[in-house]
């Protein structure tokens, strides 16, 4: 079995240094959850000065529930506007597929290549928000140089789903492999 990780360019395959640049500059979780935090501080101050103006300036009882009325309205915008982040944050702690790579299809195109003959323990997971993981057994048939299937395997992965971190292992294929319960699973 051969296997390259990602990280150890060949003279046909950029480094990774260049890979840098394909990340998403938006995506930092930090500074969107600050911003949403400043905002959500902003919206509770306005409500909170809104609520104070209908106390003082109106002298019926009843008004005195815009308070807590306000306090309620904008503890949930506040909530729900938080929930992208918290849910993005959770994806990557749990090393989640993530949201922009369609498993299937992604198998299906691995499956595609020359001389592949079978797609196994595809693993595919998300290491940050922008930087996203991979790593599969691709077996082969036989008499083939599998430098050339690993640096279009990883091309293509680079290429077409702007992997980061890209880890495959070739084999020769085994008829055997296509009856293998393990083999057949999705990872």
């Amino acid at each position: 079995m051969y296997h390259r990780l990602s990280q150890e360019p060949t003279e046909n395959t950029p480094a990774i240094m260049e890979c840098q640049s394909m990340a998403k500059p938006h995506q930092n979780v930090n500074i969107r959850a600050a911003i949403i935090h400043v905002m959500g501080d902003i919206i509770q101050s306005t409500g909170v000065l809104v609520a104070a103006l209908i106390i003082k300036f109106t002298e019926q009882e009843k008004y005195k529930l815009a308070d807590p009325i306000c306090t309620f309205v904008f503890s949930i915008i506040v909530l729900c506007t938080t929930f992208n982040v918290l849910r993005d944050t959770i994806c990557v702690v749990m090393e989640g597929v993530p949201q922009d790579i369609n498993y299937k299809k992604l198998r299906s195109e691995l499956e595609t290549l020359d001389h592949v003959k079978m797609v196994h323990n595809l693993c595919v997971w998300s290491l940050t928000l922008n930087k996203n993981a991979v790593s599969v057994h691709l077996a082969l048939d036989e008499l083939v140089d599998t430098q050339i299937i690993l640096e279009g395997a990883t091309a293509m992965l680079r290429q077409r789903y702007k992997f980061q971190h890209i880890t495959i292992q070739v084999e020769r294929y085994i008829p055997t492999m296509s009856q293998c319960p393990v083999c057949l699973m999705p990872a």
